[in-house]
């Protein structure tokens, strides 16, 4: 019967990481909101704000497998090494299914991101920024600058995928938690005059632990969900800036001879005044 708890046990956690690594994957890290046309500081405010409601959310999520993997971990703890072995293994299994959550959640808002600026074969490009057309001068030139709205979504680019930073390696982070929580328990003992007991807890060396690539530096170089989209962002964007250059070009033939004419009768004027 204990063993048969055990099982019942380590399945329920294992469907708990498994429904809470898909509430990862389905994470929006850019908030894009449909009929809704920004200012460039207002669209720069909207993504710092989902930013730190999306770092929020990765961490109460990477802390609740946590607390279920060091939940398991209880069983095992007691067995030999090659026990030992096989929990190493289903470590690297659930630190692999975050990996691909994350992976999911990028590409996915980077791909809504693309939609909006592209449109598909179902929808068409989603207006995102407020521009406006103003006169300098004798000149016609668009408000915000093409140049500055390009700088802003490789902003909102970059600064999505350091989202991931937050969101540390299972294995190296359950040695780390587990270690802390080990060493609370061991100097408990060791106050209480429990010298056996504080002998038989082994806090682990932290250096010995094998380092693997951060999820952040592992999937913000991943060409297939992160600089694919990236680049397809940027070129949708640069479509839409060489349609607005070309109607800028279109204004400025046709209504600069007007503005120039009409700066030289005010000229004419103010000259016969005085």
């Amino acid at each position: 019967a204990k063993v048969y708890d055990y099982v019942k046990h380590f399945k329920k956690n294992h469907m708990e990481i498994l429904s809470v690594c898909k509430s990862i994957s389905e994470m929006h890290l850019i908030k894009i909101e449909k009929k809704t046309v920004h200012r460039d500081d207002e669209f720069r405010d909207v993504q710092e704000k989902c930013r730190a409601e999306v770092q929020k959310q990765f961490k109460e999520a990477h802390e609740k497998i946590t607390e279920l993997m060091l939940s398991t971990y209880k069983f095992f703890e007691s067995h030999p090494a090659d026990i030992q072995k096989e929990w190493k293994t289903y470590v690297g299994k659930i630190d692999k299914r975050i990996e691909e959550a994350l992976k999911k959640a990028v590409k996915t808002s980077l791909q809504d991101l693309c939609k909006a600026l592209n449109g598909d074969q179902k929808t068409e490009p989603s207006p995102l920024f407020r521009i406006q057309a103003v006169l300098d001068d004798i000149k016609m030139d668009f408000k915000p600058a093409m140049g500055s709205l390009k700088d802003l979504l490789q902003m909102v680019c970059r600064d999505m995928t350091m989202t991931l930073t937050v969101v540390p390696r299972l294995d190296e982070h359950l040695v780390t938690v587990k270690g802390q929580r080990d060493l609370v328990e061991k100097n408990r003992k060791l106050a209480e005059g429990d010298i056996a007991g504080a002998n038989a807890i082994i806090i682990p060396d932290e250096k010995d632990i094998k380092r693997k690539k951060s999820f952040f530096d592992e999937i913000s170089k991943d060409d297939d969900c992160c600089i694919k989209y990236v680049k397809d962002v940027l070129r949708g964007f640069n479509n839409c800036a060489v349609r607005l250059g070309e109607r800028l070009k279109f204004w400025n033939s046709s209504y600069q001879p007007i503005v120039r004419s009409e700066e030289r009768r005010v000229g004419k004027e103010c000259r016969s005044r005085w």
